[in-house]
């Protein structure tokens, strides 16, 4: 979701509200939307990725009012010297002149530039849970969205990171189960059975063979084949998915803290659904070598007691080292457009947060409103079986980062680290034709097989006809 501001000069809209102007949409607006105004930029890097970046109007006229010192000694304003030097460069007419004045224009634009801090969200990993064929897994997902993320900005580039809702909680196998949520691994028979996934391997094998393939192509398609159906299994045991987050998500915030990069863990609704009572907050620490949180580097807080709608307070890093307040919840409350609530649950809680980072929904999407600054991180699990119970939208797939301002700017980045870029990465565009042409075959060849079955019963009960007619 993108759900731009408005573009209206609020201190002069405000001006005409009290004059008795107050019938207009923009004031409507206004009052209902709280006192926030600005531009969005969207940018799409050269990797595909996509950026989008909210700049407060405030943050434009500080920046317009910033105090510059010219070469002279004097001092002026950055809006009055920019707009000073745009004027020279229409006037100038030597190639030196322009070049000087270009020079000392992007000058004035580094000093203005603003300094963005970066947050890695990791947030509904939902290890364990199952995935259906013709999809990238779970495993394929986190650790190819993960991977972009960092290699992106380095292990070094980013200030904080947050997490909740890593393992995927308990499973229902039961029929009557609200969680039940039925293996659909094999797209044949719809059931967790190794011994006809066998068969179909063996079949595969002969196929191949038969057909003419190499002996590393044989290999390479039964690896992938097997791949999927082992991978899109789903964890019933909770300790099989804390054994699969020790393999997928630890290793690289290890990585990340010993670069000095904290991480901030907090609890998600499914681990506290499961009748252990376990907190989930605790259990992924214990994830950890405990001289991570000796040395502030592995933080949790009061909040993680995976209630809907609680949410911690977190310092994030300012350039000041007095940090930033952002409010951090699995699950804020939510709306028709899934993130519009959460600036509006900040308001009445009197938070004096700046900004918010909200998951759950499986929706990303940045808002500014009342006020206030936040994001919706993007879930990374393939198939949610609430897509079918309650007619919820696909999302997207994938790692999302978060942009502010380290010097109290105004600033709000988010961006999205998501399937059409991830799939390249994980080799999944090849991977699917690998297991579309093995599927074929198998699929031709019990066809096969079932009408030579079908004739040999034919032949059989002709024979058994014949013989009782010559009696």
């Amino acid at each position: 979701y993108i759900k731009t501001p408005t573009r209206h000069d609020l201190s002069k809209l405000g001006e005409l509200m009290t004059k008795g102007n107050k019938g207009t949409w923009a004031g409507k607006r206004l009052a209902k939307g709280g006192t926030i105004s600005g531009s969005v930029l969207l940018i799409e890097h050269a990797d595909g990725t996509p950026e989008e970046i909210f700049f407060d109007d405030a943050y434009f006229k500080e920046i317009a009012n910033k105090e510059f010192q010219n070469e002279d000694g004097t001092k002026t304003t950055l809006g009055e010297r920019y707009n000073e030097l745009e004027k020279k460069l229409t006037n100038a007419k030597s190639k030196n002149s322009i070049e000087k004045l270009e020079k000392e224009k992007s000058e004035i634009l580094k000093y203005a530039q603003p300094h963005i801090g970066r947050l890695l969200l990791q947030n509904d990993l939902h290890v364990g849970s199952y995935s259906t064929p013709g999809r990238p897994s779970n495993p394929d997902t986190i650790t190819s969205s993960q991977l972009a993320a960092i290699q992106t900005y380095g292990v070094t580039g980013f200030q904080m990171s947050l997490m909740s809702e890593v393992p995927h909680g308990e499973l229902g196998f039961r029929s009557y189960d609200s969680k039940r949520e039925t293996a659909t691994n094999d797209d044949i028979t719809h059931l967790t059975d190794s011994t006809n996934l066998m068969r179909r391997v063996k079949t595969l094998e002969k196929t191949m063979r038969r057909k003419g393939a190499s002996l590393g192509e044989i290999i390479e398609t039964t690896q992938f084949y097997i791949q999927e159906y082992e991978e899109g299994k789903p964890a019933f045991l909770p300790e099989d998915q804390l054994n699969m987050v020790d393999n997928l998500v630890v290793p690289a915030n290890i990585d990340l803290m010993e670069n000095g990069v904290p991480l901030f863990v907090g609890t998600g609704n499914h681990w506290m659904g499961k009748r252990e009572n376990q907190s989930e907050s605790t259990v992924m620490m214990g994830r950890f070598e405990k001289k991570y949180q000796e040395q502030q580097l592995l933080l949790t807080g009061q909040g993680t007691a995976g209630q809907s709608f609680s949410f911690d307070y977190i310092k994030v890093p300012s350039l000041d080292g007095k940090g930033i307040d952002l409010a951090f919840s699995h699950k804020f409350w939510h709306g028709s457009t899934e993130i519009d609530q959460i600036p509006n649950q900040l308001v009445r809680a009197r938070s004096p947060a700046t900004y918010a980072v909200g998951a759950d929904r499986h929706h990303p999407g940045a808002i500014a409103q009342q006020g206030k600054m936040a994001v919706l991180d993007m879930g990374k699990q393939l198939t949610i079986p609430y897509a079918k119970m309650i007619g919820k939208p696909a999302s997207l797939n994938g790692t999302m980062t978060m942009g502010y301002g380290m010097e109290g700017e105004l600033i709000l980045s988010s961006r999205y680290f998501a399937n059409p870029v991830i799939d390249k990465i994980s080799g999944w565009n090849y991977k699917s034709g690998v297991l579309q042409k093995a599927r074929s075959l198998i699929v031709e060849a019990m066809k096969d097989d079932s009408l030579q079955r079908e004739m040999r019963k034919i032949s059989w009960a002709a024979e058994k006809f014949s013989k009782k007619i010559k009696i």
